[in-house]
């Protein structure tokens, strides 16, 4: 009979422990708002947010940005949409994922007095 309890007790933990981590952390574009660094070393940043716009050093030219259920960056930087999952936004920090989780990025933000 204990066996039963033990094991409902764990199913229902497992449960839990599940939806928790389905849940995932939202996001506003003014959290977001700076300029981002991927390399530290370079004198200019690899992107900057402003006004749900997004800057793309690879170009030089803003570009419009959505932000899709609280954690997913869109924009077209004229050769088709990308979209990154926001893992984690800090001040100081910027953790990105692909579509298909395969490629995390950290990047971050110009200092803040």
């Amino acid at each position: 009979m204990a066996f039963i309890q033990i094991r409902r007790n764990l199913l229902a933990l497992s449960l839990v422990l599940a939806a928790c981590a389905s849940q995932q952390q939202s996001f506003s574009l003014q959290q977001l708002e700076g300029s981002w660094w991927s390399d530290s070393d370079s004198p200019t940043a690899a992107f900057a947010i402003h006004d749900g716009q997004i800057w793309l050093d690879s170009n030089s030219q803003f570009h419009a940005l959505k932000l899709e259920r609280g954690s997913v960056l869109v924009y077209d930087p004229g050769f088709g949409e990308i979209r990154r999952t926001i893992v984690e936004c800090s001040r100081r920090r910027l953790v990105l994922e692909d579509e298909r989780g395969t490629k995390t990025t950290y990047i971050r933000r110009a200092s803040i007095p």
